[in-house]
């Protein structure tokens, strides 16, 4: 039998614990980025990448997924643009707010990334029924689009 909740405190009680977990394994696997990369995952380096590896951003919108400013954004993809790894693009929506997007550079070290992650994630997971990963997974991407969505 599986324990689900029989009201709406009891959701309640659930979303909050979901929420206070997934706030408490952010923390931690960000400083496990942060050891295993270094500079690369310093302040949400690594974190933009992903985003630029999905579609071009805006600042304000890669600001916006965020509890920081977009003056902080635009200093990190400042840095990432410098580096090669980003470049900025004209946005048809908005001329005075440019996209941006991973130039070859930059998923090339993307790439290099998630391989040095691969091994350790992998020896994290080796324990956790692979059911329970896949359906907290899904649950987690679904939250994402939802806040997303109440962001716009």
């Amino acid at each position: 039998m599986t324990d689900t909740p029989t009201n709406a405190s009891d959701r309640l009680a659930q979303a909050l614990e979901v929420g206070t977990a997934v706030t408490s394994a952010h923390f931690a696997l960000t400083a496990l980025l942060e050891q295993i990369h270094g500079r690369d995952a310093a302040g949400g380096r690594r974190a933009l990448l992903l985003n630029l590896h999905e579609k071009s951003w805006t600042v304000p919108q890669l600001a916006a997924m965020r509890p920081v400013s977009r003056q902080y954004i635009q200093k990190i993809i400042n840095e990432l643009v410098s580096d090669g790894l980003v470049v900025r693009q004209a946005n048809p929506v908005h001329k005075r707010s440019p996209l941006y997007r991973l130039t070859r550079e930059g998923q090339a070290s993307l790439e290099d990334m998630l391989a040095r992650e691969t091994p350790i994630f992998a020896e994290l997971a080796r324990d956790f029924d692979q059911g329970d990963v896949a359906a907290t997974a899904r649950v987690l991407w679904e939250l994402r689009v939802r806040v997303l969505v109440r962001l716009e």
